[in-house]
């Protein structure tokens, strides 16, 4: 720990307070991270032509990225998500 996150966090008695106030500072950005993940996972639409392997590349990145912020998404949720993306040669899913 850098000395002025010591000298910032000495009058803190544990470190369940050390850790609250972490989350006061960041909590905000975390949320904000994990809804443009999720923002681009749901704008997110397969290219004519793009393969589907790349497409589910990026997919699973969203998701990963989403679930990294703190985003609990449920295996059924996820495949909806997925095939929601898939361009219409995908219809018959």
């Amino acid at each position: 720990m850098s000395n002025v996150l010591q000298k910032q966090y000495e009058d803190h008695e544990t470190a369940m307070q050390i850790m609250d106030n972490l989350e006061e500072m960041f909590g905000e950005q975390t949320i904000q991270a994990k809804t443009d993940v999720i923002k681009g996972l749901m704008n997110c639409k397969q290219k004519v032509g793009t393969p589907i392997k790349e497409h589910m590349m990026k997919i699973m990145a969203y998701l990963s990225g989403a679930q990294a912020n703190g985003a609990e998404i449920d295996a059924a949720t996820q495949l909806i998500m997925v095939f929601q993306t898939l361009s219409k040669d995908f219809d018959f899913f």
